[in-house]
């Protein structure tokens, strides 16, 4: 991988050899390295904005706050900044607390909520807590109810994520829960996401129970998806959103929205001060924000999505390592039988293409500004080198005997699909089980 960065342009990075790559795997930067329009507004900025922290509300605090309550169309009443995204994770679950007066937080398998105490702790990520000691308590862990787990289950006849849920709540739990925290799109798990009836489901329980609904959109929020916050493509509004990565161009900034039902947990006092009362963070995400709206940023997001995903569809439908692809706009997921995905993703490296890999999924996250011609490079070359992984790992299979012990792809028969809708509806029913 690359030692040491050069120079960053655009959607391409130069290593210390002077190699040339295209990064799929950027989620912060999204705006594009340096973007020259972010630049310019960037010095505008430093000219006319404090440095640092100031008393009461700056004009550009105050801009901003009402922004992101209006792109929520009154969805909520409360808008909080934060230094990061995960210390917005650490008031959520403070806040949950304080306003349900219980303890108990759900939380999902592959879940990414930070780096901090209790977001490595809400985490489904062992790396986030191996060695650190005891997790934080009151933390119940169930199974992400995605499209395709939830399709899964139905088809082998065994325990959906929905239905293991209402199992650890009945067997686990001491009833007292406070909120269930979840990624509409979940990044570490392929880019999947729930169905909206799955996202009804979660509301409802919440509502139930007397929890909270937290959507944690630090990654997929702020337009990676093709809209400002996620939750608006579900049909669901949750009680509290969360915000980071693409809200500031990777500046390091974060933010909170609560509705009325979340707000009666927040103390105000604890939430003033620091870097969120930093008018210059404030003015730098306003000017990212004004991109957005100025280029258009949203659609070409939602426009090079479908791109990227139907050349996909349509390159790899035949292919029988790849089991899966999923995800919505510039967030997208393929999933291949075990063993393949870091492979893929040395080969695509040692052709200059930078690609995520989360387990058995290569996670194909670029900036929002790629352009057409780029979309169709990256997906052709992502289709050529998993058909030739295939090709020569399909060779290698005829000449030595099969060994049920080995990883060892699992062919799935050849199909000719009508339409990308019935490959995912094929793709889904031929998922093989996980061993967990």
């Amino acid at each position: 991988m690359i030692q040491e960065t050069r120079r960053a342009d655009g959607i391409y990075i130069t290593d210390e050899n002077g190699k040339r790559y295209t990064t799929l795997n950027e989620i912060a930067s999204c705006l594009g390295y340096q973007n020259k329009k972010f630049l310019e507004k960037l010095h505008v900025c430093l000219d006319n904005c404090m440095i640092g922290h100031v008393p009461g509300v700056g004009k550009e605090k105050k801009r901003l706050l009402q922004r992101l309550l209006d792109e929520a169309n009154g969805d909520f009443n409360k808008a909080y900044l934060m230094g990061i995204g995960g210390e917005a994770v650490d008031y959520a679950v403070k806040i949950a607390r304080r306003a349900t007066g219980k303890e108990e937080i759900i939380s999902f398998w592959h879940a990414l909520h930070g780096r901090s105490y209790a977001g490595a702790s809400l985490s489904g990520v062992a790396l986030r807590k191996s060695g650190f000691g005891n997790p934080m308590p009151g933390i119940i862990m169930v199974p992400y109810p995605s499209e395709e787990a939830e399709q899964f289950a139905e088809t082998e006849g065994v325990l959906g994520p929905f239905a293991f849920l209402e199992k650890q709540l009945q067997y686990a739990s001491a009833g007292s829960l406070a909120a269930i925290i979840i990624e509409p799109i979940q990044a570490l798990g392929g880019m999947v996401s729930p169905s909206k009836e799955a996202m009804q489901d979660l509301r409802k329980l919440c509502d139930e129970k007397g929890a909270l609904l937290i959507f944690d959109e630090i990654q997929c929020g702020s337009g990676r998806c093709g809209s400002m916050y996620s939750y608006q493509q579900f049909g669901v509004v949750p009680d509290i959103v969360l915000l980071g990565k693409g809200l500031s161009n990777g500046m390091g900034y974060g933010a909170m929205l609560l509705n009325e039902r979340a707000s009666c947990g927040v103390i105000e006092a604890a939430l003033k001060g620091g870097c969120s009362d930093n008018e210059f963070a404030c003015g730098v995400t306003n000017v990212v924000l004004d991109i957005y709206q100025e280029e258009k940023v949203f659609e070409n997001v939602k426009k090079q999505g479908n791109l990227f995903q139907t050349q996909l569809y349509q390159g790899l439908s035949k292919n029988p390592i790849v089991k899966q692809i999923s995800g919505r706009g510039l967030g997208i997921g393929i999933g291949l039988e075990a063993g393949y995905a870091e492979i893929v993703q040395q080969q695509l490296f040692e052709k200059g293409i930078l690609i995520g890999v989360s387990e058995d999924y290569l996670l194909i996250r670029p900036p929002y500004i790629i352009r057409e011609e780029e979309t169709m490079y990256c997906a052709d070359i992502i289709i050529q080198t998993l058909n030739e992984v295939y090709q020569i790992q399909n060779a290698e299979t005829k000449e030595k005997k099969y060994d049920l012990n080995q990883r060892r792809p699992v062919l799935i028969p050849e199909t000719t699909y009508a339409s990308n809708e019935m490959m995912r509806e094929d793709i889904s029913k031929t998922r093989r089980k996980v061993t967990i």
